[in-house]
């Protein structure tokens, strides 16, 4: 009893630390690397002279403070259920893929493609995040898929071999045999 009572206490301390400790720290870093990323597409900017007031360095800055305000919510279920939600509806991805193809249109080819580039650090600094996050769930959720994983295994032989044994004894009375 005293055992139980003692993994309840380490696992509400282990939930405490990660809660107060491990997973600020972990935002911090990605929010650090978002940082620096918004300075990376400024001096970029500036070299290049290309108007800070410009719709497309507006854009990107406008992407990675998005990250930045909304990363400490963002969650890879919510995101993967919004992303699988988006994709039943074709007409609404064909308009995002438009307006986000409007926002980010340049005619430079480099410009282009160091936008392109850009958009796609945010969105894995962003999924980094989310998964490290996700951590402690994962860590919880992979014993539990595995345990219902081999008792389903389990079951599912059990249940083939009644099924096989209940045919065979349907087959040896339907033939006139006796079974036991």
């Amino acid at each position: 009893m005293i055992e139980a009572i003692f993994f309840g206490l380490n696992i509400l301390l282990v939930l405490l630390l990660w809660k107060k400790m491990l997973r600020p720290s972990i935002l911090d870093h990605f929010r650090d690397k978002l940082f620096d990323l918004r300075e990376e597409v400024r001096d970029f900017y500036v070299q290049r002279g290309i108007p800070l007031d410009s719709k497309s360095y507006v854009e990107l800055r406008r992407l990675i403070n998005g990250h930045l305000r909304y990363s400490e919510s963002m969650t890879m279920a919510g995101t993967l259920g919004f992303a699988a939600l988006v994709n039943t509806r074709p007409v609404v991805v064909k308009q995002l893929q438009d307006e986000i193809e409007q926002r980010y249109s340049v005619d430079d080819a480099d410009v282009a493609e160091f936008i392109r580039r850009t958009r796609g650090k945010a969105t894995d600094i962003l999924f980094g995040y989310m998964l490290l996050s996700a951590a402690p769930w994962l860590l919880v959720l992979t014993p539990i898929a595995v345990i219902l994983a081999i008792l389903v295994r389990a079951f599912s032989t059990k249940i083939k071999r009644g099924i096989e044994e209940a045919s065979y004894r349907s087959e040896v009375r339907c033939l006139g045999g006796v079974t036991a």
